[in-house]
């Protein structure tokens, strides 16, 4: 058990990662106006190409505040489970319509 995990079990918080997960969700409806896909907001496949947008913004934002460079990071925060390659064709049909 980690340091980090004994800190917190001793206050008693189960599950220490869960705090970062409700960090970047309500970070998220706090840059775009809306809830995370995962807690019932619009998939990228809804997405207007301004909400598009937004969202990208965002998730680079989140990205860096997790300490990474990458807006894929943010997928296991935000995003419901979808299978890779509707993922990525979802993500390029949004592209192509901005």
């Amino acid at each position: 058990m980690s340091k980090l995990d004994k800190q917190a079990q001793r206050v008693g918080l189960r599950n220490p990662h869960g705090l970062r997960h409700a960090y970047i969700q309500r970070r998220y409806k706090e840059l775009t106006g809306w809830e995370a896909p995962i807690n019932g907001g619009p998939s990228v496949k809804d997405m207007t190409p301004e909400q598009y947008q937004k969202d990208h913004e965002a998730r680079m934002t989140l990205s860096a505040d997790l300490g990474h460079c990458r807006k894929q990071v943010t997928n296991s925060y935000l995003n419901l489970a979808v299978p890779k390659e509707e993922a990525a064709s979802s993500e390029l049909t949004a592209i192509s319509t901005t």
